[in-house]
């Protein structure tokens, strides 16, 4: 997936907002900030990603892995 399709994804669901700003020598540039809701998002998936990492490690841990 190409950086600027999962921009617009994450724009289009309320995660980050834009902005165009035109400084006065230059031509306009676009910023992208987290918003509120990306902000919860992002701490959610944290959260998840840890759990799942921590289910690997244990099942690493007590030999759960798959056999080669």
């Amino acid at each position: 997936m190409q950086f600027r399709t999962l921009l617009t994804r994450l724009r289009d669901g309320g995660l980050v907002a834009t902005e165009w700003r035109a400084p006065v020598e230059s031509r306009p540039r676009k910023y992208n900030a987290i918003t509120a809701d990306g902000r919860r998002a992002l701490e959610r998936f944290r959260s998840d990603w840890a759990r799942f990492r921590d289910g690997v490690d244990r099942a690493l841990a007590t030999g759960g892995g798959v056999s080669p």
